[in-house]
């Protein structure tokens, strides 16, 4: 399992295929495995590079951080691998990650694949949105992981239909759980708080596929709409009846439109 040291910290990626590079950067209490259902479609032709990000999976952290400092992560790896310019893949608070690459490095991203991410963090219109977003702070400061962890599944992938995957979801999240975990989600949850590039999306070159979802009960459609309307070559890919954890709800889908993107980049 290899590391990248970069500021002192060991950094845990996987590098896999052969081709034009792709570097997934997955979100907020996941890890680089939540893309084992992209490998199968990108690994032919590509070099897959997945990321831990500081203070997830096995990477290492230390201290409060902003998502430029996990940009700066990022930038290291690729080119510490010589990998860049890369096709830049991110969910969540991966794809908010994937935007502040854009701007601080745009040398090192190819294009952009946002999937239920953010300029600015708003969470869902609806009070049932709102509601949750409070039950997650509050499962968190009574520091029981397994409950949010169930909890964070269930509003990924809701309903009877989608159980054994929302099943999946928990125990991989629980998986995930170290000693510093709170303390890492307390300083990510800052660190969204802070980021906040509306302003400049304007300045972002790469080519842009958005990934809208709009059952996403976690991250508003309408920042995802946001980024369309304001990132100068960006197209969108609407799943109205999708959730937050859409890259793994309809990976075929997801897929599809990825490699009908990127083809022309």
């Amino acid at each position: 399992m290899p590391f990248f040291t970069h500021r002192g910290l060991r950094l845990r990626y996987e590098c896999s295929g052969d081709g034009p590079p792709v570097l997934l950067l997955h979100g907020i209490g996941a890890s680089a495995d939540d893309w084992d259902l992209q490998l199968p479609d990108l690994q032919p032709g590509h070099t897959v590079l997945r990321l831990d990000l500081r203070g997830f999976g096995r990477s290492e952290t230390a201290g409060w951080f902003s998502i430029a400092d996990l940009a700066t992560d990022c930038a290291a790896v690729l080119d510490g691998l010589r990998l860049g310019p890369a096709h830049v893949i991110g969910h969540s608070l991966g794809g908010a990650v994937a935007l502040a690459l854009a701007l601080a490095r745009p040398e090192c991203v190819r294009s952009l694949t946002l999937a239920n991410t953010f300029a600015r963090w708003r969470p869902a219109g609806s009070a049932t949105s709102g509601w949750r977003a409070t039950q997650r702070l509050a499962l968190l400061l009574r520091r029981d992981l397994d409950g949010l962890n169930a909890f964070i599944a269930e509003g990924m992938f809701p309903g009877p239909a989608l159980e054994a995957l929302r099943e999946s979801v928990r125990e991989r999240l629980n998986a995930n759980v170290r000693a510093d975990t709170p303390q890492v989600l307390w300083r990510t949850l800052a660190a969204i708080g802070r980021f906040d590039v509306r302003g400049r999306l304007g300045r972002i070159v790469a080519p842009t596929l958005v990934v809208i979802a709009g059952h996403d009960s976690t991250v508003a459609p309408a920042c995802s709409l946001e980024l369309a309307e304001g990132i100068p070559l960006a197209r969108r890919l609407v799943l109205a009846d999708a959730g937050h954890g859409l890259p793994m709800e309809r990976p075929a889908v997801f897929n599809a439109a990825w490699r009908a993107f990127s083809a022309a980049h």
